[in-house]
């Protein structure tokens, strides 16, 4: 028996409808206001971006993407359970994190072009709301404003990340002070 492929299926469309729905609305405002990079822009922003968004149906098993691919979209969670997961050496799946509603992956595929380090799976039927890359630069492109607004949510984002790991840093440094002191020296 002839296995069907992910689009004969019917894997990604919405059940019922051809294709994808829009997902524009106050709901998937509020959606794109969970992601980090765009919790910065204002409802109107977020406004321009949700009209641009499509929601997916997913059944249980479909895969969302795959390591390797070339970045595409942003992707948020609406209803289900998606696995994230990558393969280890020596084959085997190991699960990094299992999303929920409200939750995302892939917002960095917006800004760069460099492929997927992991796998998406539906672990049950789920709908996903998925913001392209082409879609997000072009509502950029057309205004200063949520270009700038971006700029400024990335900025913010570093800056968090740089005290995150000089916290980090400065942890490490002391537990070797207090393992030398310890230990008399030996590690």
């Amino acid at each position: 028996m002839a296995r069907k492929t992910d689009a004969q299926a019917g894997v990604g469309k919405p059940a019922g409808k051809p294709g994808a729905q829009h997902g524009s609305g106050r709901a998937s405002v509020l959606l794109l206001r969970n992601v980090p990079l765009l919790s910065t822009l204002s409802d109107a922003q977020l406004g321009l971006l949700a009209q641009t968004i499509l929601r997916r149906a997913y059944p249980r098993g479909a895969t969302i993407l795959k390591a390797g691919e070339r970045t595409a979209s942003l992707h948020i969670v609406v209803s289900g359970h998606v696995q994230v997961e990558i393969s280890n050496r020596c084959g085997d799946e190991v699960i990094l994190d299992i999303l929920r509603p409200g939750e995302y992956f892939g917002e960095m595929g917006l800004l760069d072009d460099l492929p997927r380090s992991a796998t998406v799976k539906a672990r049950e039927a789920c709908e996903i709301l998925s913001l392209s890359k082409a879609d997000f630069a072009a509502r950029l492109k057309e205004n200063h404003n949520l270009a700038t607004a971006v700029q400024r949510g990335l900025v913010q984002r570093l800056r968090s990340a740089n005290e995150k790991i000089g916290s980090l840093a400065a942890g490490c440094a002391w537990a070797r002070c207090q393992g030398a002191a310890g230990h008399g020296g030996e590690y």
